[in-house]
């Protein structure tokens, strides 16, 4: 990389740190520094999880050695506007390409790893305007207010890297009925139960949405068919076999109807979300309690 091409990326990032405000810009270092430690943790755990990224770090040591400069790394990025050093950033990142290179850490492993950090530190913010913003009282996942915008985001990801990115529609069978005999409140213990399945059978990077009253979207990223098959199935299986108690004591279980979609390169996010409806309706009309992958 020339002069030229640091002088260009250098004034790319600089100009995106002029697009807020001193206060913005303090409060994202403040942010960072508080929870850099948690984020390179998760960073690394999401990470192990890959049967590839495991095989380059393996060895403590190396894990070590890594999640200190990682650290260090992420407060050097958020600390430039106020140092104003965006060139001599440009350039360390530049050495540390090299390094990668010679060591033989393959590019891919470098994007995954970049890809998460940026989904872990953009989770953490949505934590931390929890309040009155754009999660889900009762189940704390993400509701509409970040729906477009997050799935513009990663369909541009998944255009201009040729990435695989799939949506899961989930509904609840026949959620009126828990309703209606067991209360409201044990309606919501199904639907905070719901939450959790999907927290717990997807990764940090992926998103999780309440969209009505027991509709729920998850969107993964990087995921392929394979994937988003063993995930769905792992959420209908898990829903359908664990019962939920309610606060009188009572007992019950219910199903819910997944459809999936893999995203066919069509910039248009409604359309990505209407095949997802589609395929949730087929799953329906096929008799509920079921994927139906929609190819």
């Amino acid at each position: 990389m020339n002069q030229e091409r640091i002088e260009e990326l250098a004034a790319q990032w600089q100009a995106i740190c002029g697009q807020f405000s001193e206060t913005d810009l303090s409060y994202s270092f403040e942010f960072i520094q508080q929870h850099v430690t948690v984020l390179v943790a998760e960073f690394y755990r999401q990470m192990m999880q890959e049967q590839e990224a495991s095989y380059f770090l393996s060895d403590e040591l190396v894990r070590s050695r890594l999640k200190n400069a990682l650290q260090q790394w992420l407060l050097d990025s958020f600390a430039v506007p106020f140092k104003q050093d965006f060139k001599a950033i440009v350039a360390k990142q530049l050495k540390v390409g090299e390094v990668h290179a010679r060591i033989g850490v393959p590019s891919w492993l470098i994007i995954r790893g970049i890809r998460e950090i940026q989904h872990l530190v953009d989770q953490l913010f949505q934590v931390a305007e929890y309040i009155g913003t754009g999660n889900d009282s009762l189940t704390q996942l993400l509701n509409r207010r970040y729906l477009n915008t997050i799935l513009i985001r990663e369909i541009q990801f998944s255009r201009k890297n040729r990435s695989p990115l799939s949506l899961l529609a989930i509904d609840a069978d026949f959620f009126k009925e828990i309703n209606d005999r067991y209360g409201h409140a044990a309606g919501d213990l199904a639907l905070q139960f719901m939450a959790e399945v999907l927290l717990e059978s997807s990764k940090g990077s992926d998103y999780a949405f309440r969209v009505g009253g027991e509709e729920f979207l998850l969107l993964l990223v990087d995921s392929d068919w394979n994937r988003a098959q063993m995930i769905a199935e792992t959420i209908r299986r898990r829903v359908e076999d664990t019962p939920i108690r309610s606060a009188e004591g009572e007992s019950f279980k219910f199903t819910v109807s997944i459809g999936a979609v893999q995203y066919d390169g069509h910039p248009d996010y409604q359309r990505f979300l209407d095949a997802a409806d589609a395929a949730l309706y087929s799953a329906k009309n096929a008799g509920r309690n079921q994927v139906y992958l929609a190819k």
